[in-house]
Parts: structure tokens; C-alpha cells; sequence
């Protein structure tokens, strides 16, 4: 009797095997097909994922499983309404997405699934890059000014590094969108500068250039004499000194009386000094005129009258004076 039962259990069990196992081998095929609500979208931005499953035999039964996934993670489900469920997600990183709805299927229709391509952006921002003043001279100090635009929520954050070709002005930190930058480093010349904005979790990089126009800066050369006046054949310093709000003007002076030109001499330190012992006796206009360099105009002293007595003059009147 018991080994009846244990053979009665037995078939009991096969038949519904075969049961099970006639039901998955005729279930029915399905397709899905997947659509997103916008592609590229915006990082942070809502996007829906829809997916329809579908058969020639018959329709999906409501309340369906269809899990989502963005390449092998799940990023959620939904169950069907007249074939059809949907799942909406902010949740994607800024890239492209490969997208797959996967019905799970039951024991009337076959698992199916369909994928989409889904590519996230960051939001664009743009760079509005302007210089005061423009055009500056050399050793002035220059405001550099950028300021981002997005509209990323919350608004751009991040710095701004500027840049004088590939040399690194300075980074500075946005404040409302907006950084600032003094400089009084630039060289003379048309200077083509960058303000590069670094982007940040949800504003995209960009660049703005602008070109600063930088002139020379001006000059001033004073002259001053040992002796005023003097005795001819007796040797006279003539020191010139050029000087600048800028700096330190570099290369040569040319000293000279009236048209002709006595000797030219470097600069050191700002200074130059010619000594000249045969200027005829009378008045003399002397000048130092500076050349300029690279980034200091030239300039040239007044004209002051330089006395030249007769020596033999001079001697006469200090014998009269014993």
C-alpha cells in the first residue's frame, strides 16, 4: 500500500513538470520596444523611460514586471497598463546610456526586452571676458573681468583661470558667476589673453579670449652738471637721470650741446653720467635725451643754460677781488 502511494506521488509530480515544462516551451513570443522622452537631455533633468510589450497572440495582462536597467544596474521598474509601463529617473550622469526594459514575462507569454540609447549633457555655459582699462601701458595695473552664464540650477560654480598665452595669470574662485583678476605683469605689445571657466558637476568648460592692447609707459629725464658755471678746460659731469612710475627704465642717454651730439651712454640703475672738458666758453645748452627700450618711451631733459667762463677771464677776476 505504501508503495503504491510513493508511486502515485511520483507521477502525481512528473505530470506537473511536463505540465510546467509543456507551458514554458508553448508560451507565447513578445517584443518590447523602449522610447525615451528626450535624447540629449540635461543632467539633473527628469527623462522617462517608456516601454511597450507587445504580441501577435495576444495582449500583455496589466500589472506586468518590467525592470529597467543603464548597462547592468537596475534603476528601477514598473508594471504594465495595457501593455505599456514607464519609469522616470534625474538620477543619470552626465554621458552616453545604453537603456534596457526587460519583461520579465509569465507562464502565457515569453521574457523579452529592447533597448535605447540615452545621452546625458552637461548644461553649456558661456564666457563673457572683458579687460579696463584697454588699451593700458606697461606696468599699469589692469582689471580682468569673466563672468559664466548657465542655467544649471543653482548657476555656475567653479573658478576661472586666467592666461596670457600658456603662462597662468592667476585662478580665481566664482563669486555669483563672477571673477576677478588685477594684473600689472603684461608686456607691451597686443596680448592676446583667456578667461577658462572649469566647469563643475552640472555647467560644461569654456573659453572666452580677448586681446589687451599694452603701449609703452612714459618717461621723465632730469639732468643736472657738477658745476654751473664752470671754467673752460676744467672737466664737467653732466648726470642724467630717467625715472618712471612703471619702473626702472633701461638702455642709453645721449647728451648733447645744442645740435651736436657729445657721447652716448648706458643707463644703470636709471642713471647716466658724461664728463666733458672742452666746451667753449659762453652759454651752452645742454640736453640728455633717453632712447627709451622696450617698455619706457624715451623722453629728453630741458634745455637749462650752462655757463662756460674764459679761464683766463675767471683768474682775472679773482685777482682783482685779492
Amino acid at each position: 500500500m505504501c508503495r503504491q502511494r510513493t508511486l502515485l506521488a511520483v507521477l502525481v509530480l512528473s505530470a506537473f513538470m511536463l505540465r510546467a515544462v509543456a507551458s514554458a516551451a508553448f508560451a507565447l513570443p513578445t517584443t518590447t520596444a523602449v522610447v525615451t522622452s528626450g535624447s540629449p537631455s540635461f543632467i539633473q533633468a527628469e527623462v522617462t523611460f517608456t516601454a511597450t510589450v507587445s504580441s501577435t497572440y495576444g495582449s500583455i495582462p496589466d500589472g506586468e514586471i518590467v525592470t529597467f536597467y543603464d548597462g547592468t544596474a537596475q534603476i528601477g521598474s514598473a508594471v504594465t497598463a495595457g501593455g505599456v509601463s514607464a519609469l522616470s529617473t534625474s538620477a543619470l550622469a552626465a554621458g552616453r546610456h545604453s537603456i534596457r526594459a526587460i519583461y520579465a514575462g509569465d507562464p502565457t507569454f515569453k521574457p523579452s526586452s529592447g533597448t535605447v540609447s540615452q545621452v546625458v549633457n552637461l548644461y553649456p555655459t558661456t564666457v563673457t571676458f572683458t579687460t579696463t582699462p584697454n588699451p593700458s601701458v606697461y606696468g599699469q595695473t589692469v582689471s580682468l573681468g569673466a563672468t559664466v552664464s548657465s542655467n544649471a540650477p543653482g548657476g555656475p560654480t567653479g573658478s576661472i583661470t586666467f592666461r596670457h598665452g600658456p603662462a597662468t595669470l592667476g585662478t580665481v574662485a566664482l563669486s555669483s558667476g563672477s571673477a576677478v583678476l588685477l594684473t600689472a605683469t603684461l608686456p607691451v605689445g597686443s596680448e592676446l589673453l583667456a578667461a577658462a571657466y572649469s566647469g563643475d558637476a552640472l555647467s560644461s568648460k569654456s573659453t572666452a579670449t580677448t586681446t589687451q592692447q599694452v603701449g609703452k609707459a612714459s618717461s621723465s629725464t632730469g639732468l643736472t652738471s657738477s658745476a654751473d658755471p664752470s671754467n673752460s678746460g676744467l672737466l664737467v659731469m653732466f648726470t642724467a637721470t630717467v625715472s618712471s612710475a612703471a619702473g626702472t627704465p633701461t638702455g642709453s642717454v645721449i647728451f648733447a650741446d645744442g645740435a651736436t651730439e657729445l657721447g652716448k651712454v648706458s643707463l644703470t640703475g636709471g642713471t647716466a653720467s658724461f664728463g666733458a672738458s672742452t666746451l667753449a666758453s659762453g652759454v651752452h645748452a645742454i640736453t640728455a635725451t633717453y632712447g627709451g627700450d622696450a617698455n619706457f618711451s624715451g623722453s629728453t631733459s630741458s634745455a637749462d643754460p650752462y655757463n662756460i667762463q674764459d679761464f683766463k677771464h675767471f683768474y682775472s677776476n679773482v685777482s682783482r677781488t685779492m
